[in-house]
């Protein structure tokens, strides 16, 4: 007895989709190309510290009695189930003059003799979403002298801040919370050239607030 097997046409449609399957199947096997460290040299991967770091380490050093404090140093990292922590370097430097790099944020109704300092470019526009914006935590409020003019232009780019650190959660008139606080060093007119003795004055925002 003979058997008979006939050859029915396989679809090409369903071919293809075997084939497909077949190999994504494979592809899975193989094994992951393990990923490249990151380097400190490649700008796409740098924090916004990362830069400033490497801007304030191109400036000269502070003057005596003024210590160089930057952003990512304010809070404990990661944030914990308490929230928001402030660092054992911060609390030591409440109250001491600091000199900090950062850019200013620009507002559209900024309160008289104050200004906000950030990590990174921002903007607010209180009159159109209020408070509800998206600075990052650890912007400060800087508390300008009485004898600087009460509206500051906004200045783009970096600007280099001495002063007075004060360190502390408080409510401010303009109904923002603030945990860390500049008092600009007063505005020097004509400041007299350094000695071997004293140190250069620092640099303030009565000083057209850029670098």
């Amino acid at each position: 007895m003979v058997c008979m097997i006939r050859l029915v046409p396989f679809p090409s449609t369903l071919l293809l989709l075997l084939l497909l399957v077949t190999g994504l199947a494979a592809e899975n096997r193989r094994p992951a190309s393990p990923e490249k460290p990151a380097t400190t040299n490649d700008p796409a991967r740098k924090r916004p510290s990362d830069h400033l770091r490497d801007r304030v380490a191109q400036l000269p050093p502070p003057p005596e009695g003024v210590t160089d404090v930057f952003f990512d140093e304010f809070f404990r990292m990661p944030v914990g189930p308490k929230g928001l922590e402030t660092t054992e370097k911060l609390a030591a430097l409440d109250g001491k003059r600091v000199r900090i790099l950062g850019h200013m944020v620009k507002q559209v109704q900024a309160t008289p003799w104050t200004l906000l300092l950030s990590p990174v470019p921002a903007n607010v526009h209180e009159r159109d979403y209020g408070l509800a914006e998206d600075l990052p935590p650890n912007v400060v409020r800087v508390l300008l002298p009485r004898n600087h003019k009460p509206k500051t232009p906004f200045t783009p780019g970096l600007l280099l801040l001495t002063g007075r650190l004060e360190v502390g959660d408080r409510e401010e008139p303009d109904g923002r919370h603030s945990i860390v606080r500049l008092h600009l060093d007063p505005k020097q007119e004509a400041p007299a050239a350094p000695t071997q003795d004293a140190p250069s004055p620092s640099l303030s925002a009565s000083e057209n607030l850029r670098r």
